[in-house]
C-alpha cells in the first residue's frame, strides 16, 4: 500500500489524462453525430455530386436506365466513337437538354438513356463531359454515320431521325 499511495497522490500527468479523455469524448460524439445524421449527409453528397455534373436529377453513376438493353446498346455504340466524335455528340445532347421536358413517353426516356450513356462513356475514358452546346458538324456527321443514324438539318438542329 505504501508504494501505491504516492502514485495516487501524484498529479503530474493529470493534464495529459484530461486531454486524452476529452479527445476520446469528442471523437465519440462526432461518430455518434455521423450515425444520427447519415441520411442528411448522403442527401448532401448526392446534391453536391449532381450539381458538379450539371445534372438536375442524379449523378450518372446512380442512373437507372428506363430500358437496360437500349442503354447498354447506346453505351456500346458510343464506345466506338473517337474523342472528337464523342465531344460532338455530347454538345448535340447538351443543346437538346432544355427541350427534354417537352418530350414525353418513350422519346423522353430514350433521350434520358442516351444522355446518361454519353456521360458514362466520358467516365469510361476517365474524361469529364463538357457543357458545350455547339458541335463540330463534321465530327457529328461522322459520329451519326458510325452510330447508323441519319442526320437532318431542319430547324438548325442536327440529330438522329
Amino acid at each position: 500500500m505504501r508504494i501505491l499511495t504516492p502514485f495516487l497522490h501524484d498529479e503530474t500527468a493529470t493534464v495529459a489524462l484530461n486531454w486524452v479523455v476529452l479527445t476520446a469524448g469528442l471523437t465519440g460524439l462526432a461518430g455518434a453525430a455521423m450515425v444520427v445524421f447519415s441520411g442528411e449527409i448522403d442527401a448532401l453528397s448526392f446534391n453536391v455530386g449532381a450539381g458538379m455534373q450539371n445534372r438536375e436529377q442524379r449523378p450518372s453513376w446512380a442512373y437507372k436506365p428506363h430500358d437496360q438493353a437500349r442503354y447498354d446498346g447506346m453505351r456500346t455504340a458510343l464506345a466506338t466513337l473517337t474523342r472528337p466524335e464523342l465531344d460532338a455528340v455530347s454538345a448535340w445532347g447538351n443543346a437538346l437538354r432544355p427541350y427534354r421536358d417537352t418530350v414525353s413517353g418513350e422519346d423522353g426516356e430514350a433521350f434520358d438513356d442516351l444522355d446518361a450513356a454519353i456521360t458514362a462513356n466520358f467516365g469510361d475514358r476517365s474524361l469529364e463531359r463538357g457543357t458545350e452546346t455547339t458541335a463540330d458538324e463534321q465530327a457529328l456527321a461522322g459520329a451519326f454515320a458510325k452510330l447508323g443514324v441519319s442526320a437532318q438539318n431542319g430547324s438548325g438542329a442536327t440529330g438522329p431521325t
